[in-house]
């Protein structure tokens, strides 16, 4: 992973100097719409690289600004996650006590409340267990069609897209789609179609299948009940 990450910075980075830089990058883009306005108004009276170059100006100084909130959200990061351990100490050291507290002062029997605290345990270990499963098994698809595909970085992506099936909603979708569209405006549509195809297919729906098998094993609850919890 370190290795192609070094690899893809250099890639980035000798591509954008080849091509003059950003700047030539969206002059790029824009000669395609700028010659179809030309068909309809004037367009020999626009500065358009004096109007780039201001946008790519303004679009630094403001990368400036976000990059020293960037920094304080890392310090912010670290300093719940020194909090986060803080606490967890106590939680390690003190959660029997703290559990035997919490069961005396609910409205059941003694079995009852130990048997409540032994499934909430049993679902909440299955729970992360699931996760991490499911991670793995979108992160190796992911992977492996990058690399079939011929997209660089296949391991590194792999990764990301592991890290990535933990965030709700979106998922692994941070990466294929974004890849799948680098793919359509590269001019290979068919693989394009191809990363979507599999991504939405497959990728996503992988966590149908691993997650409720790895839940319900651990949490002695049958497969059908999981889509309720």
């Amino acid at each position: 992973m370190t290795r192609e990450l070094g690899d893809l910075y250099r890639a980035l980075s000798e591509r954008s100097a080849a091509h003059g830089g950003l700047s030539a990058y969206f002059l790029k883009l824009l000669e395609s719409p700028i010659r179809v306005l030309g068909k309809y108004v004037d367009a020999s009276r626009l500065d358009v690289r004096s109007t780039l170059l201001g946008w790519v100006d303004a679009a630094s100084r403001y990368l400036v600004v976000a990059s020293g909130r960037a920094v304080g959200n890392v310090l912010s990061l670290l300093l719940e996650t020194v909090v986060v351990f803080f606490t967890l100490f106590f939680l390690f050291r003190d959660g029997v006590s703290i559990q035997r507290r919490i069961t005396a002062a609910l409205p059941l029997t003694s079995e009852q409340s130990t048997r409540l605290v032994s499934r909430i345990n049993e679902t909440i270990v299955a729970s992360v267990y699931g996760g991490i499963a499911v991670g793995i098994a979108q992160g190796l698809l992911t992977g492996l069609a990058f690399w079939v595909l011929g997209l660089p970085s296949a391991v590194l992506w792999g990764l990301v897209a592991a890290l990535a099936s933990l965030i709700p909603v979106v998922g692994t979708g941070l990466v294929w789609a974004p890849a799948a569209v680098v793919l359509a405006v590269g001019g290979h549509l068919v693989k394009a179609l191809i990363l979507l195809a599999w991504g939405a297919a497959v990728v996503a729906q992988i966590d149908a299948l691993v997650r409720p098998y790895i839940v319900s094993g651990r949490a002695k609850m049958h497969n059908l009940l999981m889509p309720m919890t």
